[in-house]
């Protein structure tokens, strides 16, 4: 989505807007201070660069005045007026080559100028593809060239770029997982740089920094070092996720929030319609994916790691039913069964619980739920934001009142619904 913010050229000119980008860059030609940037192509921008190889990125014309506009003869609707476009040069890649890609990533606006030598990108709302003239429209300009790498894309989510060599080069399998991870520490995207750049030999194809931002220090298309599994490895998108330094290392909001959506984007990316979590560890690594299915995986099960803490692991099979929703699909989770038995192993609480809560008690009201309404909670004593919800769903659907405690009346309609 775009995102469009105005800078000055007096005070912010060597402001950078990403790592290989600053302001000065995307100004005006006509010496204006006002410069308008749309931060979702500054984004697409990097995942260009990456690539094709870090190479550099020149910007022959990006925001323009409408004085300046009509002066290089630009269009009186242009997207350069709203800071959403650039005509760039990728250093010793054919501009063709570049619009083909651009293609890929899924930018609406692309130009071609095979004479002038350059491609000109725009976020408009509705695709259009145009050859040396706007009014020269085409359809396409082919398919990405059969390279080794052509069927690997990054993100354009991606915020920062900080490519380490710390991979085992291009992957050989195609990617059906994913491995959510937990960093143990409330961390920035140039922090996580630093880690992987260190003498540790560990890395991952992405990372989430604290704030929500997105990092690629590894492309999709090379073999992270990441879960101490080389097959996983191997098929698996490596996403290592600013969480809290003890356990249960949980994630902040905004982090699990960006979380689903790179899930979603590279399910998209790579022609997934369902994101599958079965919570079991033979079970998923026994499982061969059909060709639209994407598996998560843990960490944990390949060493003697906590990761991605009990935090995220309790809520796995919540990202994956997002991310199969948020893909159009049908739920494509596998909740933890409920215990065949009635009898509940828990005694019932005596006083009302509600958010925050421990213990026992707990432990009952999960139980019940997963029995009366197949909630899937992992049953860990912790009255967290998953059972709070279940416990709002159960009221609802029961006409209970709607508060998300658990008193008399909750727990006896929850004992009835077992029965």
């Amino acid at each position: 989505m775009s995102e469009i913010k105005t800078f000055s050229m007096k005070t912010d000119g060597d402001k950078r807007l990403s790592e290989h980008f600053t302001v000065r860059e995307f100004a005006c030609h006509d010496g204006s201070d006002t410069v308008k940037i749309d931060m979702q192509l500054i984004r697409q921008l990097e995942t260009i660069r990456a690539h094709f190889g870090g190479k550099p990125i020149h910007i022959n014309s990006a925001y323009r005045t409408p004085e300046h506009n009509a002066k290089v003869g630009g269009s009186k609707t242009s997207y350069h007026m709203r800071g959403m476009a650039a005509d760039i040069v990728v250093q010793g890649v054919d501009s063709r080559t570049v619009a083909q890609y651009a293609e890929s990533l899924g930018i609406n606006g692309i130009g071609w100028y095979e004479a002038k030598k350059f491609t000109h990108l725009d976020n408009r709302s509705r695709r259009v593809r145009w050859k040396d003239s706007g009014s020269n429209v085409v359809k396409t300009f082919g398919s990405p060239s059969p390279s080794p790498t052509a069927k690997y894309t990054n993100s354009p989510l991606v915020g920062y770029i900080r490519l380490v060599p710390k991979h085992s080069g291009q992957r050989t399998h195609c990617i059906d997982r994913i491995t959510p991870h937990c960093v143990v520490g409330q961390v920035t995207a140039a922090r996580l740089g630093d880690i992987f750049s260190g003498t540790r030999a560990v890395s991952s194809n992405y990372g989430i920094a604290l704030d929500g931002t997105v990092g690629l220090y590894v492309e999709e298309k090379n073999r992270s070092w990441c879960s101490s599994s080389n097959a996983n490895d191997q098929r698996a998108i490596t996403i290592e996720c600013a969480s809290d330094p003890k356990p249960p290392y949980a994630f902040k909001t905004v982090v699990y929030d960006t979380l689903v959506k790179l899930c979603t984007d590279i399910c998209k990316r790579n022609g997934k319609k369902k994101l599958l979590w079965f919570g079991d560890k033979a079970k998923a690594l026994n499982y061969s994916p059909k060709s639209d299915e994407m598996v998560l995986t843990v960490h944990r099960w390949f060493c003697n790691k906590s990761c991605p803490g009990d935090w995220m692991y309790a809520r796995m099979g919540d990202l994956a039913q997002k991310v199969t929703a948020a893909l159009a699909g049908t739920s494509g989770t596998s909740p933890a069964p409920a215990p065949v038995t009635k009898k509940c192993p828990y005694a019932e609480p005596k006083t009302a619980l509600r958010y925050g809560d421990k213990g026992n008690g707990v432990c009952w009201v999960q139980w019940h739920l997963n029995q009366a309404a197949k909630a899937g909670l992992k049953i860990d004593g912790s009255f967290g934001p998953l059972t709070k919800t279940a416990v709002l769903n159960f009221q609802k659907k029961r006409k209970l009142a709607q508060d998300g405690i658990v008193g008399s009346k909750t727990r006896a309609a929850l004992k009835k619904a077992v029965k």
